[in-house]
Formats: structure tokens, sequence, C-alpha cells
């Protein structure tokens, strides 16, 4: 290098210092200012290298604040080096190779000390960093320099090959130090690598594609020198004698780092999304290299040498490897005897693990995190014909079981106190081990003729039957303890840990309960005995009267709950978006060649006709003490629950969703007992009466009352019961309670109601008071009830209680028109308490109808399809009057709230029905409520309250958010295919005075909706779901129709390309493609000339559209990978 004077280089050294100061003291501004001048000097390089020289030099050994200057200077350098790479003098590779030699030497050369850990590894990061910058580099050596230093020799590394030469001959011969350097090394270059632009650690100023080319380079070139390398020095330090535990540290960080290669252009392995369950898929030239048994031998012996707490550090990374040897998978396997060779010495390793007792929560942590690795990569075919694999499958059952037990006696222990215990972790290792577990359960060839044996399946079933058992006693115990603890000392869960806890709960629930349904038999008779016990004391519990609820009172209440949670997974297995059958184990349980099938079905029978008992004396128990709090509202709604979970499988079933050979076995029996008419009629009697007593007599309550509403629509929605509704008494007085109750006001004095009518619905005035007290909203949910199961059915009492039920909104909504005209129509009627109320309870009555699952359900024929458009033609003439209530009391946010949700509903749920007339009505409508909307917004009127006054967040914007899906579903499809300017026809039929024949634009509605949104929603799409609906609506217009912002105005044009233009580097990937789409399009449109009108007035659009481009996707550090093909158009 060129000669530095003394004086440049002291000023070097105290600018480092000055820089340490300022870290050492928080003083960041200082520390930053004095260590970016320096990174700025013309001859930075050369005093980076001298003041390391000197730096190194004066270590004396442990010297803390020299070391930490130090690491400064060699970070200073790396960046100096990265950014004048091309510019650079000496040579950046001369930097790289003295780098890399003063890391493995520690220093020698400049200090007469080993330098210091932290210094010393940041040289060999640095040397990693500047190794993958010059990958790619030409194998020609630069020119020979002079020496940095008096007193070091450099050896020149001039290309990869010379490299892994190098670091062969250093770890056959070099000191411990230099080899375990030399490992960190190759780990840290691998990781370096391997990794992409946004995941790299290091900043080296070059492009995507700069990445993706070394990392290809790599694979060519370095990849398998490195697996080379760090197999046979694996090999050689887990043979005696054994080297320093720090070495083989770095050996096995090097061998894992190894395994973790996860993207190659060809033939590399990939890892699976999961990363609970990831595997590793090495192609199969590797095998030799990586699969040795014999190995995997070493290091479970090395790793039981190393169970001392002195010895933890290397215990965890030797756990760790097992674990990525445990994944290895694919091809790199070329048999199955192979693969059961492999997976013997592994098994056999984790039994003789568990046989010691193991006790530290880390190691249990890793070795459950490798049982369920193996079992997600071998699976059963592989492991069942493994020697050890029943003792390793005890063993874990037997962990599993020791685990819940300990953790229930510390919770008993310290009553029921959650917070002080000390050994929480233990839930953590017994959750894995149950997902562990759920693989097993889930596997195929338990199901189905295989290669594995009826007598190992079995054996399985049997050594898994206790976990279930088990975990619901401690569930049940633990649940009471606690439930009494905050009784007694009377204070709930925070919302937030009660939400988390729940959460936790049910997913444990879930597991356990596929893992018992394995051995069905032992389950439901464990779980019968426990709740007829719980049944018995819950009905003495209700006959007491008590005012208060007492401690043990809460327990039995909580341990009922828990209870039902259990009886609600372990009988269905619902998954969203599938049909809802019995699972197959329980049916397999239940076939006539199944042993004791009839006390199983006996069983299941108990279980559910004691807990409709228990529901039916809550309910006769609720008519004479509503107020009782022993009664539970909540355990109510746990009941509903359940019963909707199991009536959606059990109560009459559709028999083709259920497999052949299983019907043929002998599984009708198990159908049979809620499929035949009988036992379907008094499951559907009790269902309607227990809801309906929630209804009248706990109105208040929200949760229960949804809950109940949730259970009729299945019901309702169920063809099979759906076609018993008109034979029912609880239906029909259901429906007679809505048309007596329904219309009624709940503000002011209770209206006197015709003895007549009472009788003729066989109601009484306890029933119609207490429907009256129902909020509006579930009165809206009822009736969507009412609709589903009575539209469509033909009979003439579903055609009664349909033309009825509808006759209700019609009048309530009739009455409120005729009031509001009786009153002039003026602004003061929506400050009116009773019209605000009867708007309220008109637009939640309307908004029921609108939600209505019925049109889902309508059959194939043309008979069938007429039925839908019974609601279609009921509200199409009222759409245009409910869209003008929002300029009158849209001001009230549950009444905006109410009318934006209704439309929207009814644009989601019924637009495939929609006829042209009826889309027009539709679209018209919607035009002026958004123009009502856009009045009160511009006024200032809406009362828009707040997350925390709601109670949550998306309260806070439900209108906006409504209005964004109402304009979403007007801009499908279907709507623009019904909506046709050229076709369109009268609305004087339904509307009103309505233009006959108006040719209707769907986009300019959307466009208009859209510029009255865009300042709302400008303050709110910090809101996920929010910021991505709007953005999917925005980017689809503009995509779509880009010659019509031709036509608005400049400011809405300049504010809707600014929203696009934030929305573009939006974490979510889908928000900034759907931007980044707009603004192409609009590109393109400008391309074909036009837009001219707008980038009249806005000339400079597109300058700021391509500056942002640049500046914040395609030239950013951590580049948005994800979009880099949207940029490009």
């Amino acid at each position: 290098p060129r000669t530095i004077s003394m004086d440049n280089s002291n000023s070097a050294l105290q600018i480092i210092r000055q820089a340490c100061s300022g870290f050492r003291t928080g003083d960041v501004t200082t520390a930053n200012t004095a260590t970016l001048a320096l990174r700025e000097h013309s001859a930075s390089i050369d005093l980076f290298l001298t003041s390391i020289n000197n730096l190194g030099g004066n270590l004396g050994g442990h010297s803390t604040d020299e070391s930490l200057e130090l690491f400064h200077a060699i970070l200073g350098l790396q960046y100096v080096i990265l950014k004048r790479w091309d510019s650079s003098t000496p040579h950046p590779h001369f930097i790289r190779d003295f780098l890399f030699h003063i890391g493995v030497k520690s220093g020698e050369g400049t200090s007469h000390y080993p330098w210091p850990v932290v210094p010393n590894n940041a040289a060999i990061a640095a040397a990693a960093v500047l190794w993958k910058r010059s990958y790619l580099a030409s194998s020609d050596s630069p020119p020979s320099p002079n020496q940095f230093h008096p007193s070091t020799s450099i050896p020149l590394l001039s290309s990869p090959s010379d490299l892994f030469q190098y670091a062969r001959t250093v770890l056959s011969s070099g000191t411990e130090r230099e080899r375990s350097n030399v490992a960190m090394f190759l780990s840290t270059l691998l990781s370096e690598v391997n990794s992409g632009a946004q995941k790299s650690k290091t900043n080296i100023n070059q492009t995507m594609d700069f990445h993706k080319r070394s990392q290809a380079k790599f694979y060519e070139t370095g990849l398998n020198p490195s697996i080379e390398l760090a197999m046979t020095t694996l090999q050689t330090v887990l043979t005696p004698p054994h080297p320093d535990p720090v070495y083989i540290g770095k050996v096995v960080e090097l061998v894992i780092d190894v395994l973790s290669w996860e993207f190659s252009p060809r033939n590399s392995w990939t890892m699976m999304a999961s990363e609970a369950q990831a595997l590793i898929k090495p192609p199969a030239y590797l095998a030799p290299q990586l699969i040795k048994p014999d190995l995997l031998s070493h290091i479970f012996a090395k790793y039981h040498t190393t169970r001392n707490p002195q010895s933890s550090a290397l215990s965890h990374q030797l756990r760790q490897l097992i674990l990525s040897f445990a994944s290895l998978s694919g091809q790199i396997f070329e048999s199955d005897q192979i693969r059961i060779n492999y997976s013997t010495i592994i098994v056999d390793g984790m039994v003789s693990l568990l046989s010691a007792s193991p006790s530290d929560p880390s190691e249990l942590q890793d070795i459950a995190s490798i049982c369920t690795r193996l079992v997600s990569n071998f699976k059963l075919k592989i492991l069942s014909k493994l020697p050890s694999f029943g003792m390793w499958l005890s063993s874990l059952v037997n962990l599993s079981t020791s685990l819940i037990a300990s953790v229930t006696s510390s919770v008993e222990a310290h009553g029921g106190d959650f917070d002080c215990l000390d050994d929480e972790w233990k839930f953590e290792v017994f959750d894995e081990l149950m997902e562990c577990f759920v693989l097993i359960a889930d596997d195929p060839s338990l199901f189905a003729p295989g290669p594995v044996t009826q007598e190992t399946i079995q054996n399985i079933k049997s050594s898994l039957s206790p976990i279930y058992s088990t975990t619901l006693l401690s569930r049940i115990k633990m649940s009471r303890a606690e439930e009494k603890f905050y009784t007694i000392e009377g204070r709930d869960l925070d919302e937030v840990r009660e939400s988390i806890s729940a959460a936790d709960l049910t997913d444990q629930i879930i597991n356990v309960s596929t893992i018992g349904r394995l051995n069905f038999q032992n389950s439901i008779s464990c779980f019968e005995a426990e709740i007829s016990k719980v049944l018995t004391s819950l009905k003495a519990l209700f006959d007491s009267k008590n005012p208060d609820v007492t401690p043990d009172a809460a327990a039995l209440l909580e341990e009922a709950r828990i209870l039902i949670m259990f009886a609600g997974h372990l009988l269905t297995d619902i998954c969203p978006g599938e049909t809802a059958t019995i699972p197959s184990q329980i049916l397999e349980a239940c076939s006539s060649s199944s042993p004791g099938a009839a006390n199983i079905v006996a069983s299941i029978g108990s279980v559910v006709g004691g807990l409709m008992s228990l529901a039916e004396f809550q309910a006769s128990k609720i008519v004479a003490t509503p107020w009782d709090p022993n009664l539970s509202p909540l355990l109510g709604e746990q009941l509903t629950t359940f019963f909707t979970t199991f009536s959606t499988s059990y109560v009459v079933p559709t028999l083709r969703d259920y497999d052949s050979s299983m019907l043929e076995a002998g599984s009708p029996l198990m159908i049979n007992l809620f499929g035949v008419e009988a036992s379907a009629c008094r499951f559907l009697e009790f269902a309607i009466s227990l809801a309906t007593h929630y209804f009248c007599y706990w109105p208040q309550e929200k949760d229960l009352v949804k809950s109940s509403a949730e259970l009729l629509l299945v019901l309702c929605k169920n063809p099979g019961t759906r076609k018993l509704l008109p034979n029912s008494d609880s239906w029909k007085k259901l429906a007679g309670l809505f048309i007596v109750s329904g219309p009624l006001s709940n503000i002011g004095k209770a209206p006197s109601i015709d003895p007549n009518v009472l009788a003729t619905h066989r109601l009484d005035m306890g029933l119609v008071g207490g429907f009256r007290r129902l909020n509006y909203d579930a009165r809206g949910s009822v009736l969507s009830v009412l609709t589903c199961g009575s539209g469509g059915m033909g009979d003439a009492v579903s055609k009664s209680i349909m033309n009825e039920v509808l006759g209700v909104a019609h009048g309530v909504l009739g009455s409120l028109l005729v009031g509001i005209e009786g009153q002039g129509g003026g602004a003061e009627v929506g400050e009116n308490v009773v019209a605000v109320d009867m708007c309220c309870l008109a637009v939640e009555l309307y908004g029921g109808i609108c939600r209505s699952p019925f049109a889902g359900i309508v059959g194939d024929t043309q008979d069938e399809k007429g039925e839908s458009y019974i609601l279609t033609r009921f509200v199409t003439p009222s759409l245009s009057k409910l869209a003008g209530l929002m300029l009158m009391f849209g001001g009230n946010m549950t009444i905006c709230n109410a009318l934006m949700r209704c439309f929207k509903d009814y644009a989601e749920s019924y637009i495939a029905f929609l006829n042209t007339v009826e889309c027009t009505a539709l679209y018209t409508a919607s035009n002026v409520l958004l123009e009502g909307y856009s009045t009160l917004t511009k006024g200032g009127k809406l009362k828009r309250g707040t997350a925390e006054e709601e109670g949550e967040e998306e309260q806070e914007y439900l209108d906006v958010l409504c209005a964004i899906q109402l304009l979403n579903h007007l801009g499908t499809k279907e709507f623009m295919d019904c909506v046709d300017g050229n076709n369109a026809g009268s609305v004087n039929d339904f509307v009103s005075g309505g233009a006959a024949g108006a040719a209707v634009d769907v986009t300019d509605v959307i466009f208009f909706g859209i510029s009255q949104l865009l300042p709302i929603v400008s303050g709110l799409l910090q809101y996920p779901k929010l910021c991505s609906q709007f953005f999917d609506l925005v980017g689809y217009v503009v995509e779509t129709y880009p010659e019509k912002l031709d036509n608005v105005p400049a400011d809405f044009f300049e504010g809707l390309i600014g929203s696009m233009l934030w929305g573009m580097g939006n974490m979510d990937e889908q928000v900034g493609k759907h931007c980044l789409g707009g603004i192409e399009a609009l590109a393109k449109e400008k391309l074909g000339g036009g837009l001219g009108k707008v980038l009249g007035e806005k000339p400079d659009t597109f300058k700021v559209c391509v500056r942002k481009l640049l500046k914040e996707i395609v030239f950013v550090h951590s580049v948005v990978q994800d979009r880099m093909d949207s940029c490009g158009g």
C-alpha cells in the first residue's frame, strides 16, 4: 500500500476510538458521524489497514477497549472495500485474503497474542463476505502485491479451488485454533452465499441477479468441496481422541449449514413451507457422502458424553445435527431397505436418550422435534418395520403423559395460579409430541391395506390410547383449579391472554381428539364416565338457586365447558371448506364387523342425549330465573356450539358423502342413530325449542343468541332436516313468535297483544316480551333462519310462513316511510328517537333477508331455481327506499353500517340470480346510497366511533369496508353482463319514479364510489383487511378500465395514483401487485394515446411514478423480490 504518515494513522485511530466511545456511552449520533467521516476519506482503505495492524499489534492479549476498536476497524474496511470494489487500491482480492489469513491465524503476524473472539470473528465474517463478492470474478490472479505489514506474508488464493485446497490443508494439519477458524469461515461463507438479497446479513451493493448467479456458481464449484470437507472433518472430530468441544461445535455448525442449503438452479434440495416438518432433499449423487449410518452412531456416542451442564452448548448443537440428518429425504435413498437401515440408527439412538430419563427443557424440546421429523419423513411404512419402533413409541407416550401430569400437579400445588408456574415449557414439549402423534394417527397406512400389518396397527392404537384419557383428566383438573383461583381472587384474565390461552387449548384438544379417535371405544368410554358425573352435579347446581357463583360452582361450570369442547372435537372433525362428515375412524369403530360396535353407538347416544338433557334442564330453569348466574350463558353458548358441529355431521347426513364400502360394512348403524326421520325430528324439535328459549329469556347475551341462530341455520341448510320443518311444532312457534314480536320496537312501553293472536300461535306474553328485547341485528338473524328454512319448500305451511315473515319486514319499512312523509321528510326526522329506532329495525330486517343463505341451497331444476327469485323480487322494489334512508339517518353509525352491510350482502348473495332489470335497480339504488354517504362524509355528519369505544378495530371502519366490498361486487362479470347500457331494462316495475330504459354505466358508479372513499380510506390503511380489499378494487378497476380515468377530476386522478404508489411497496404481496398492475395499465393507456386530458392537468404524473418505482422498489437493499415481475411491466 501507499505510505501512510503517522499523523494520518493516529488520526484514524482517534476517530475509531471516538466512535467506540460513542457506542459505549449511547451517543450513537457522534459515533455514526465519526465512522462516516473516516469511511468517506479518500485514503480510508490505507487508514483502516494501518489501524488494524497497529491495533492488532497492541492488543496485549485481553484489551477490551482495543478489541472493540479493532472490531470497528475491520467493519469499516469491509464497508469501504465493498463500496469501492472496482477502484480499490490495493486490489480487493488482497484485502479479502489478508482478512482471511489473519482470521484463520487469529491475528498471527500482527500481534504477539491470539486475537480475542470478537475481532477475530469479525475478520472471518468480512473475509466470507468479500469471497462472496468476488466469487463470480475471473480466476486470473491480480498483480503481485507488496506485503501489507513487514512481518505478514499473505498466501494469495486466486480461485475457489485454491481456497478449498487451503482449507483442506488447514483442516488436516493446522492447529486446533486454525481448524476451528476455517470451519467457522466455511460456515459463514455458506450462509452468505445461500441467503438471497433479502436475507443476506451484509449489504454488498449488488442486484438480485448477482446473488442468484453467485449462488449458482457456488453450487457448481463450491458446494461439493464444502460437503466433502464438512463430512470428512466431522468423521475426524467424532473419532477418539476427541478435540476441544469448541472446535467440535464449529464443525457441527458447518455440517448443519451444509445440510441447510435450500436453493440452487438445478438438482438442489429445497425446504418445505412448514419449518416444523422441513425435509431436506439432496440429489442422489450425494448419497455416499451423506448417508453414513456409522457416522450417526458416532454422533450419538459423542452426544452421551456431552450430556452435562458444562457441555450444554455442544449438546444442543449435536441435537440440531441429528435433527438435520433425520430430515434427509427423497432420492438420496435408493431403496426402502436403505431407509430402514438409516432410520434404525436414529430411532435406536432416540430410545437410548429417552431411557436416560432426560429432564433438561432444551433437550426434551429437541427430542420431540427430532421424533416429529422422523414421522414426517419416514412415515409408518418405514418406521413400523424398525426393531425398536414399539419401544420408541411407548417411550414417547410415557414422556407425554408424564409431562401433562407433572404440569397438572404443579397447577394444583399453586392453587390454580398459572403465573406461579416455572415449568410452562412442558406444555411446549407436550404440544410438539402431540404433533408427532397426530402425524402417526393421520398416516394413511393405518386405514388401508398396505405395508403395515394389522397386528402393528393394533399395537400402535393401544400404545397411543392412554394419551386421550390422561389429557382429558389433566385438562379438567387444571381448568377447575384455575377457575377456582380466579373466582376466589375476584379477577379475570386480560382479554389478550385469555384469547391466546383459548386458542392454545383448542389446538391441544383438536390434536388429542385426533389421537383419541384411533382407539375410539376407550376414548368415548372414558369421556362418558366423566361427563355423566358432571351432568349430575350441574343439575344439582341449577336447582340450588344460589344468587352467587361460588368458587366450587365456577370450577364445575368450567369443567363442564371443557368437557363439552372435548366432546365436540372427539365426535367431529370439521375443517373449513370441506364437507362435514362423520370421522372415518368412528365409522370404522361402529361398523357391524367391529367388536363392541353396539356399545360404542350406545355411548355416543348416551353422551349426546346427556348434553341434550342438560340443555333442556337449563332452558327450563331460565324461564323462571333467567337472572341466576349459575345457569351460565357461557355454558349455553358452548352447548349450542357443540350441537351445531354435531348436527352438521350426524343429523340426517348425506349418504353419498361416504365411502360405499363403509356403508356396506354396517356403518348405517352409526348413521341411523340420528339419520332416521324419527330421531332427526326429535333433535330438530329440541334444537328449535332450545334456541327459542335463549332468544326469549337471554336476549341480551349476544354471543349465545348468535350461536343459537347458527345452530338453526345449519339445520335449515341441510336438505334432510329442512324438509322436516313444515311438520315441526317448534318451527311454527318460532315463526309465529317472529310474526307477532318481530315488528315491535324494543323502546318504550310494551304494546298489548290480542289474546286470539297469541292463542293462534300458541304464545304467551313472556315469550313475546323476551323476543321484543332482542337486538335488531339478532332479529335479522332470526329472519335469515326463517326465510332459509321456508323458502322454496312448496308446501302450504312454508309458503305461509315465508309470506308472513317477509310481510313483517315490508310492514316495518312501510310504516317508517309513512311516518317520515307525515313529518314532512325534513332533516329533523333523523333526530327523532322513534324514527331512528324504527329505521334501525327496518334496515336490520332487510339485512337479515339479504344475508339469508337460501339462494345458496336452491336445487338444480328450473322450478327449484325459480324459488330463488322469491327474495330478489321482494327486495328489489325496496332498494331505492332503503338507499334513501342513508342521507336522512346515516349520521347514526349503527344505521350507516347496517345499510352498507345490507347492500353488500345482497349483492354478494344474490347477484347470480338477478336479471337485467333487478341489476339496474341495484345499481341505481347503490348510486343513491353512495351519494348520500358522500354528502354525510363531506358534511362531517358521520359520528364515527373508535376501535376502543367499540371493542374491536373493525367496527371503526365497517362502513368503509362494506362500501368497498359492495363496489367490488358491482364490478364482477355477472353484474357487468346483466347491466348493459344498450339493453338496459325499465325499473318502473320496481322503483317508483325510475327512468325507463335509462342506459347504465356501472364503471361510473364504481369510480364515483372510489372517489368518495379515497379521503376516508387514506387514514385507515393500517388495517390489513381494509387495505387488501381497497387495493383489490382499485387495481381491478384501473387495470380493466384505464380509459375512464381521462374523464375524472384531476385531483381525484392524482390522489388515486398516490394511493397506488403508496400501496406498491406494501408488505402484502397482493396489494403491491394490484397497485403495480394498475400503474402499468395506465402507462399502456398513455402510450396508446390516451389520458391526454387528465395528464394535461397533471403532466408530471408518470415522472413521479417512475422515480418512486426505482427508488422505493427496485434500487433498495431489501429488494421487494415478490413483485419484481410486476415492476418490469
